[in-house]
C-alpha cells in the first residue's frame, strides 16, 4: 500500500498549526503579533478539518489497498489511537492542578471559560471520564453534558470524532463508492443529517464533535481517494468528481479548499498524474511537500496533536507554582522554549507506544484474517 509522501507533510503543517495557535491563547499573542496574523494562527479549526479530510482520504485508500474484513480493520483502528490516546488523557488527569496554573492567568484566551470547564470536570468527574474512555464523548451535546467534548483532554474532541468515522467507514465507503443513484442517496442523506445536527434541533455542540457536524469533510476525503483511484484506472465516473466539487465549493471553508486542492495536486504528482512542470514555482513548493524530513514530522503528528498542551501546562504551570510571580511575557519565553520538547515528546510517544501498538495491532488483525473461514478472503468482502 502506498504512502503519499504529500499526506505526511500536510499533517505535519496541519498539527503544527493547531500547536501555534494554542501557544497563541496561552500567551495571547495579539497583544504583541499583527491582528490578522493572529486570527489565521488561531484558526485552528481549519487545521482540524482538513484533518478529518485527510482521514476520509486515508481510510479510504486503506480499506481499498487491504479488502479486509470489518474485525482485522477495527482492531488496526484502535490499536492505532486507543494507546496514544489513554496515555494523554490519564496524564492530563494526573497534571490537572499543572494545566489549571498555566491556563489559568488573566491574559490567557477563554480564560473563563476553561474555569467554568475546570468546574464541571470536578463536580461530574466520573461521568465525563466513562465517556472519554469509550471516546465516544463527542457524540453527546453540551446541552446535555456541557462540556462533553472538551474536558481533560480539549483536542481529543476530533479524536472521538475520528472514532465514529472508523466505526461506520466501511459501509459509509462501499455506499459512496457505488455508482448511480447509490451514492447520490448516500451523499444527500448524509447531508441531511449535517444540517438537521447544525440546526441544533438535537443540541448544541461547541465543537463539531458528532460525526454529523463534520460529515461533509469526511466525504471529501473519501471522493477525493476514490477520483484519484478512478483516474489511474481510466475509469472515471462523473458523478464522483461532481459530487467532490460540489462538496468543496459549497460545503468547505475556502482555506481548506485551498490547502487540500494544493496537496491532492501532490499526491497526484507521486502516482505520475500530473507533471512538476504545470504549476508555476511548483519546484519550490514541491521541496516543502515532498521533503522527507517533514513528512518524517508528519509521522509524529498525532501524537504532536494530543500531547502539545501537556507539555504547555508541566513547562508554565511548573513556573508559575515555583516562581514568585509569572508575567506574559515569561510566559511566552517558556511557551517558545516547549517547541523543541513537544517535537522530542512527539518522537518518543510515536517511537515507544504508537509503533509498538501499531505492530501488535497488525499482528492481531492478521490472526483474526487467518481464522475466517475459507471464502471469506478480501475478494469476497464487503468493501470490494
Amino acid at each position: 500500500m502506498k504512502n503519499f509522501v504529500s499526506i505526511e507533510s500536510l499533517r505535519a503543517y496541519m498539527a503544527w498549526w493547531v500547536v501555534i495557535g494554542h501557544a497563541s491563547h496561552l500567551t495571547r499573542a495579539s497583544d504583541f503579533l499583527p491582528q490578522t496574523l493572529v486570527r489565521l494562527i488561531e484558526r485552528g479549526d481549519i487545521a482540524v478539518n482538513v484533518f478529518i479530510i485527510i482521514s476520509g482520504f486515508v481510510i479510504t485508500h486503506l480499506i481499498e489497498s487491504k479488502r479486509e474484513r470489518y474485525a482485522p480493520y477495527l482492531v488496526r483502528r484502535f490499536f492505532r489511537i486507543f494507546p496514544v490516546y489513554l496515555f494523554c488523557l490519564i496524564l492530563a488527569i494526573i497534571i490537572t492542578y499543572l494545566y489549571q496554573a498555566a491556563y489559568f492567568h488573566p491574559w490567557v484566551v477563554g480564560v473563563e471559560m476553561r474555569q467554568a470547564r475546570a468546574m464541571e470536570e470536578s463536580s461530574r468527574f466520573f461521568t465525563h471520564l466513562g465517556l472519554h474512555l469509550t471516546l465516544l464523548h463527542g457524540v453527546f451535546s453540551d446541552s446535555f453534558l456541557p462540556f462533553s467534548s472538551s474536558t481533560f483532554l480539549a483536542p481529543a474532541w476530533s479524536l472521538s470524532l475520528e472514532w465514529q468515522f472508523y466505526l461506520i467507514a466501511p459501509a459509509l465507503i462501499f455506499l459512496v463508492s457505488r455508482a448511480g443513484y447509490t451514492m447520490i442517496f448516500t451523499i444527500s442523506l448524509l447531508i441531511g443529517f449535517y444540517a438537521l445536527a447544525h440546526s441544533q434541533m438535537l443540541g448544541y455542540w461547541s465543537y463539531p464533535s458528532f460525526l454529523p457536524l463534520s460529515i461533509h469533510y469526511f466525504l471529501i476525503g473519501i471522493l477525493s481517494r476514490q477520483c484519484l483511484g478512478q483516474l489511474q484506472r481510466n475509469e472515471v465516473r462523473v458523478e464522483a468528481f461532481v459530487a467532490v466539487a460540489a462538496l468543496i465549493a459549497i460545503l468547505s471553508g475556502p482555506v481548506e479548499a485551498l490547502v487540500w486542492i494544493t496537496f491532492l495536486s501532490f499526491a497526484m504528482l507521486e502516482i505520475g498524474l500530473m507533471r512538476l512542470e504545470i504549476f508555476g514555482g511548483a519546484r519550490i513548493m514541491a521541496f516543502f511537500v515532498l521533503h522527507p524530513t517533514v513528512a518524517r514530522i508528519g509521522t509524529w503528528s498525532y501524537s504532536t496533536y494530543l500531547i502539545h498542551i501537556p507539555v504547555f501546562s508541566v513547562v508554565v504551570g511548573t513556573a508559575t507554582l515555583f516562581l514568585p510571580s509569572v508575567s506574559q511575557e515569561l510566559v511566552v519565553l517558556l511557551v517558545v522554549t516547549s517547541l523543541p520538547i513537544v517535537l522530542l515528546v512527539s518522537w518518543l510517544s510515536f517511537t515507544f507506544i504508537e509503533k509498538p501498538f501499531n505492530s501488535i495491532g497488525r499482528k492481531l488483525a492478521r490472526r483474526l484474517a487467518e481464522g475466517e473461514p475459507q471464502g471469506s478472503s478480501g475478494k469476497h468482502s464487503v468493501l470490494t
